[in-house]
């Protein structure tokens, strides 16, 4: 089963807690950027959210997160349609 419907509630956890870590106001991924990283191949699987979350917070400018503020890695990736394969496996190791 496909769980990028996830992706969103997983990246603001992972904002929530890098904002906790570093002492700043978690970022807010606005709805396209959400929509965009839902539909990233997410070759890393978790740990890769997790430290695109961490280098949002880190690097984007502003309060809210536009598409732009993301990692350059993640904006020459394929957007991806068909279901990420590990992903399930991947969050039951966090679960």
């Amino acid at each position: 089963s496909d769980r990028r419907e996830d992706i969103p509630t997983l990246a603001k956890h992972f904002l929530a807690r890098a904002a906790q870590e570093l002492a700043v106001e978690p970022k807010l991924l606005k709805s396209e950027t959400e929509e965009y990283l839902k539909n990233l191949p997410w070759p890393g699987n978790v740990r890769q959210l997790e430290n695109t979350c961490r280098w949002i917070t880190v690097m984007a400018a502003g309060r809210e997160v536009h598409i732009s503020d993301l990692p350059p890695e993640l904006l020459s990736l394929p957007q991806d349609s068909a279901p990420v394969t590990n992903w399930e496996q991947a969050l039951r190791q966090w679960a």
